[in-house]
């Protein structure tokens, strides 16, 4: 192998251990944060979209990889009814995102938006205390005309992007005896469902030590790759636009290396040839020094 060859060989495995030590770095420092491994969750279906064609930063699309982080459910997340009352947003509207498995099983596990906290009662019924800082009638109803004792039913109108009125059935849930999280995907709402305990995504309210994290960040797009090997975007299409904006930013992270490394040699030479030519001058005796004896 000639010496040339020898060097690139290692520039290449120094290329290389670089790349592994950045990648390293970065995934432990992500572990530190999230106390989760892996610390991301790759969005399969568009239930958190906000529309059907068109994805958006910001907003938990199809495709999108999202990060998770391990929380204390009931210091750590606001309800989607605690931030609209002091203004709370996460993903486009109010309230904190959970990932959480449905009835505790190991099953894939859910993204979508906590809705409201039900507090089950001996008496039979549930209390809602975020309700309390919204108006009554205005924000919501309830068949107690309150946020505590309801049995039958709570509405919160003008839920959600769409501003639809968000009907909960409150009466099929009093069989499980325990109070916890309500939770909705963004788009199923728009859709006309209500609430997943209430279609059929999991029946019950979800209990504290079903949550797994809540989501924290957002790497649009880039998911569609596992996506796309795994072949579930036959059943649950992504949005055109989120295609096109991958591949730009997949060609972007191809061409931007190969500019800084373009940008790079051009001063490396510039400096070369700045070197060169004074180192020339010295040479033909044209140095600053030699110009100020000349000049006395």
């Amino acid at each position: 192998m000639s010496e040339s060859a020898k060097e690139e060989a290692k520039e290449w495995i120094k290329d290389i251990v670089v790349a592994l030590l950045v990648i390293s770095i970065l995934m432990g420092a992500l572990y530190a944060y999230t106390g989760l491994w892996p610390p991301m969750v790759v969005v399969e279906s568009g239930s958190m979209q906000h529309s059907n064609d068109r994805s958006y930063i910001g907003v938990i699309d199809t495709g999108d990889i999202v990060l998770s982080k391990k929380v204390s459910p009931m210091e750590d997340i606001k309800t989607y009814v605690e931030g609209r009352a002091i203004g709370y947003e996460k993903y486009g509207d109010y309230g904190d995102v959970i990932i959480y498995h449905p009835l505790g099983l190991d099953v894939t596990p859910i993204i979508h938006r906590a809705v409201l906290y039900m507090y089950w009662n001996s008496t039979g019924s549930f209390d809602v205390p975020g309700l309390k800082h919204l108006q009554y009638g205005r924000d919501y109803a309830t068949d107690s005309a309150s946020w505590h004792g309801i049995r039958q039913e709570i509405v919160i109108y003008d839920y959600g992007y769409a501003h639809r009125d968000l009907h909960i059935d409150v009466n099929r849930l009093l069989r499980y005896h325990h109070g916890g999280y309500l939770t909705a995907g963004d788009h199923n709402v728009a859709r006309g469902y209500s609430v997943d305990q209430n279609s059929g995504i999991c029946a019950e309210p979800i209990k504290t030590d079903w949550v797994m994290a809540k989501a924290v960040g957002e790497l649009p797009w880039f998911g569609l790759i596992k996506l796309s090997f795994s072949g579930s975007l036959h059943e649950n299409p992504a949005p055109t636009n989120s295609w096109v904006m991958l591949i730009i930013s997949l060609s972007l992270l191809i061409v931007a290396p190969m500019l800084v490394e373009k940008l790079w040699d051009t001063r490396e030479a510039r400096r070369k040839q700045s070197e060169n030519e004074e180192e020339q001058r010295i040479e033909d005796g044209d140095s600053p020094e030699n110009e100020e004896g000349e000049n006395r």
